[in-house]
C-alpha cells in the first residue's frame, strides 16, 4: 500500500513486480490502474450474490441481492451493445471500447443469468440467450484445437493474434462460465 505521492514515481517495471502472482503485463497493469474494473461489475454481481448466500445471513444477503440487482441493471443499460448483443470491453473517459473481449462475454452471460434468476425479468433472459448466441456464433474459434477468440473487433473480425489458451482464459473464465451455466440448468434447447 502506497500513498498517492509515492505512486507518482512508480515505473512500469515496479508495477509489474507483484509479490504474490504473475498474470502478465496487460492484466497486471489493468488491475493496478483499475482500467478493467468497470466491466468486472457484471462478474461481481453474480459472485457477490453467491458469497452472500454462502454466509447464510438472510438480512445481509437481502442487502447484497438488492445491490447486485442494481449492478446488473446498470451494466445492461450502459455497457450492453444491443446491435450485436455483447458487452463492450470497457469505457475510458466516456469513450466505449467496442472490442468484445472473451472474458467479458463469459461473465456477462453469468451476470445476466443470475439477474434473470433473481428477478424473472425477460430482458435478462433475452440477454442470456443473445449473449450465448454471440459466444457460440462469433466468439467461438472454429479452428482445430482452438476454443474462443481473444476478442472480436468493432468490425466483427476475430482477433487471432493472441494465444489460444492462457491461464486466465480457458481454465478460469470460459471454463467457469460453462460449468456455472450448466450447474444452474442452462441448456441450449431452452431457446
Amino acid at each position: 500500500d502506497k500513498k498517492r505521492e509515492e505512486l507518482q514515481g512508480v515505473k512500469l517495471q515496479d508495477a509489474l513486480k507483484h509479490p504474490v502472482w504473475s498474470m502478465g503485463a496487460k492484466i497486471t497493469i489493468d488491475s493496478a490502474t483499475m482500467m478493467n474494473k468497470g466491466l468486472e461489475i457484471i462478474e461481481a454481481s453474480w459472485l457477490l450474490d453467491k458469497a452472500a448466500d454462502v454466509l447464510e445471513d438472510e438480512a445481509y444477503a437481502a442487502r447484497i441481492h438488492a445491490m447486485t440487482k442494481v449492478l446488473a441493471a446498470e451494466v445492461k443499460k450502459h455497457a450492453y451493445d444491443e446491435t450485436v448483443h455483447a458487452l463492450y470491453n470497457e469505457c475510458e473517459r466516456g469513450v466505449d471500447d467496442p472490442q468484445k473481449i472473451w472474458w467479458v462475454q463469459a461473465e456477462a452471460l453469468l451476470g445476466f443469468l443470475n439477474a434473470w434468476e433473481k428477478t424473472g425479468e425477460g430482458r435478462y433472459w433475452d440477454a442470456v440467450l443473445a449473449q450465448w448466441a454471440y459466444i457460440r456464433d462469433v466468439l467461438a474459434d472454429k479452428r482445430p484445437g482452438s476454443e474462443w477468440f481473444w476478442y472480436v473487433s468493432e468490425d466483427g473480425a476475430p482477433g487471432s493474434d493472441q494465444p489460444i489458451v492462457e491461464p486466465w482464459k480457458c481454465p478460469y473464465h470460459n471454463g467457469r462460465m460453462c460449468m456455472e451455466a450448466l450447474r444452474r440448468g442452462l441448456k441450449e434447447e431452452q431457446k
